[in-house]
């Protein structure tokens, strides 16, 4: 490899490294009532939104975290939403998982003794598990959801597939 060739993946390499570091440090954590859960589930959309609930104290949801980030990155044009389903009182744990997997979105913690209430509330057909991931089109509403750890490839399908046709009603 040639000096200059040399220099430029150095500096890309650390470019990335500090792009994944500054991400990290604005990971914003935000409280979300079941009621404003109900409304994000329900609400206008203007594209896809794909909305994932997860804890910290679950292995599923770790497990299938990195490729959330992933499809994060495919498809920047879909509306990314985390929301823990961990007490309130865990958000410091929260915030330290989510630097560890930065991404664009929002990032909410549900505000509730009973943070399933939320989960209740943004999707009557939930089944009582997590991790638990919905997608809503604007036009035809879900368009996808996964009980447990989703389904990578059928995910990306559905979003390929659909991101095309999403277009917000007039």
């Amino acid at each position: 490899m040639t000096m200059p060739t040399l220099r430029i993946v150095l500096f890309t390499t650390l470019l990335f490294a500090f792009a994944g570091w500054l991400a990290a440090e604005e990971i914003e954590l935000e409280e979300i009532t079941p009621q404003e859960l109900r409304e994000l589930g329900t609400g206008s959309l203007e594209s896809l939104r794909l909305v994932n609930f997860w804890a910290t104290w679950c292995s599923p949801c770790r497990e299938e975290f990195p490729e959330l980030v992933k499809i994060n990155q495919l498809f920047p044009d879909v509306e990314v939403i985390t929301v823990s389903v961990d007490q309130p009182d865990q958000r410091e744990q929260v915030v330290t998982f989510l630097k560890e997997y930065p991404m664009t979105g929002c990032s909410f913690i549900i505000e509730a003794d009973d943070p399933y209430i939320g989960l209740e509330a943004f999707d009557p057909e939930w089944k009582e598990m997590v991790p638990h991931t919905v997608v809503l089109h604007p036009q035809k509403g879900v368009i996808y959801r996964s009980e447990g750890v989703f389904d990578t490839d059928e995910l990306i399908e559905t979003l390929e597939r659909e991101s095309k046709k999403a277009v917000s009603a007039p």
